[in-house]
């Protein structure tokens, strides 16, 4: 019998590399695996450009505080495609995962799919095997072809902030952006609308008003000074996020108005068991500081040591806000896929940096050569960075940055054997391992 990693080569190969935005495919191969689709837990569907993961990742656990039984699917992993699918709160186990993608392979018959495709039908198969209380699921990308967006039934529709990414399917207009978007709306579902430019909130309410569906409104409905949160049932002290970089109260502000104006969850639980699940979130690879967790200061000569995904003009700005509160400069590594706007990401960051090396994200892409005015070295991996950063006049931090297949490399060298990734920092030390900067 084949393992996960086996199976899911088998599911690569079954489409051209290139996404191709229809659901024609999908639809076929879920009708012939039983329609999982529409019989899944009520969903809580989150699209958008930036923040989709973290704020899926806070209501998480918020409703699993509320002692709810939570299913979810995000993407892409950070280590082990397992992390994709999370039934009742864990991974799913190596066996179970296998089962699916046999069936899955076995119900698509060779026909051309592609890899999210298939995996999301799998994972649609896998909640329908597990009872939940709710479902929380993040769009792959865009949202009216995505493939998550075949998902029927009740729940809540979730719109985070939104910028230009992807514009390679999704095209450089914000407008357009926004419609595919706003594709995941659905008139049985409330929507909530994250933090947005005013002519995009503006289009959104106007549809949604056309639609007659129930919407909520960052900065109407619902807003955030100075931490605290308001909206119709009160205000609530948000105190100290574990995650880092100020956008993430935002991002806790759109989690919490997912519970508390979307579904009538907050009538039965109290505003301290949402804060404390807030104050459980684990959201490894988004401006995660491992100098602590793998004791790297010693090896690195840096004081911290921060990995970040981030890889558009909005995460840029995000970062250049992080490192201001750093007192900077940074050295930065920076991985960004060819097609990525790297003046975008950069305008923000880059009078902060005192090293900029540029490498590739994963051994698939070539190393991003958008002409830029800020002058980088070029490696062909982390380790030949790591090394010239050694011989250079260092900065006082040290930020890896732009790609989550990046983001994933390091975490898997630091902690080769560790799953649950998404437990967070403290679950991946490894001693045994080490990123050694000199």
């Amino acid at each position: 019998t084949m393992n996960s990693s086996q199976l899911l080569k088998q599911a690569e190969a079954l489409f051209p590399r290139k996404i191709d935005m229809s659901l024609g495919r999908l639809t076929h191969l879920l009708g012939r695996l039983g329609n999982p689709h529409h019989r899944l837990p009520p969903i809580i569907h989150v699209a958008g450009t930036n923040g989709k993961g973290s704020t899926c990742a806070m209501i998480r656990a918020m409703l699993q505080e509320m002692r709810l039984d939570v299913h979810a699917y995000q993407s892409p992993h950070l280590i082990r495609f397992h992390e994709r699918i999370i039934i009742q709160g864990q991974e799913i186990a190596e066996t179970e995962l296998c089962c699916l993608l046999t069936q899955m392979l076995e119900a698509n018959d060779n026909q051309p799919i592609t890899f999210f495709e298939s995996t999301t039908a799998a994972a649609f198969s896998a909640f329908t095997k597990t009872p939940a209380d709710w479902l929380v699921l993040e769009v792959g990308l865009g949202g009216r072809l995505d493939a998550t967006n075949l998902a029927s039934g009740p729940g809540v529709s979730v719109i985070t902030p939104i910028d230009i990414d992807h514009h390679e399917f999704l095209g450089h207009d914000i407008m357009g952006i926004a419609a595919e978007k706003f594709g995941i709306a659905r008139k049985e579902r409330p929507l909530i609308v994250g933090r947005q430019r005013p002519e995009v909130s503006q289009w959104i309410e106007t549809k949604a008003k056309e639609m007659g569906i129930q919407h909520y409104i960052f900065g109407r409905d619902f807003d955030l000074q100075n931490q605290i949160y308001k909206d119709q049932y009160g205000s609530l002290d948000l105190g100290v996020l574990p995650l880092a970089g100020t956008f993430q109260y935002d991002n806790a502000a759109v989690a919490l108005a997912t519970i508390r104006l979307g579904t009538s969850l907050n009538l039965r639980h109290s505003t301290e068991t949402l804060k404390k699940g807030l104050a459980q979130t684990k959201w490894p690879g988004r401006m995660q500081d491992i100098t602590q967790a793998y004791n790297l200061s010693f090896q690195t000569n840096y004081e911290t040591v921060t990995l970040d995904g981030g890889h558009n003009p909005h995460a840029g700005r995000a970062m250049a806000e992080f490192i201001k509160k750093k007192q900077g400069p940074i050295d930065l590594i920076l991985a960004l896929q060819p097609h990525k706007d790297a003046p975008g990401y950069l305008q923000s960051v880059g009078p902060l940096i005192n090293n900029l090396i540029q490498i590739p994200c994963d051994e698939y892409h070539q190393i991003n050569d958008m002409p830029h005015p800020w002058n980088s070295q070029r490696y062909n991996n982390l380790d030949l960075a790591c090394q010239s950063l050694s011989q250079c006049k260092k900065a006082r931090h040290l930020v890896i940055s732009g790609s989550l297949y990046l983001v994933g490399h390091v975490l898997k060298r630091l902690a080769p054997v560790t799953p649950l990734v998404r437990l967070g920092s403290d679950a991946l030390i490894n001693p045994g391992t080490n990123l050694t900067l000199r």
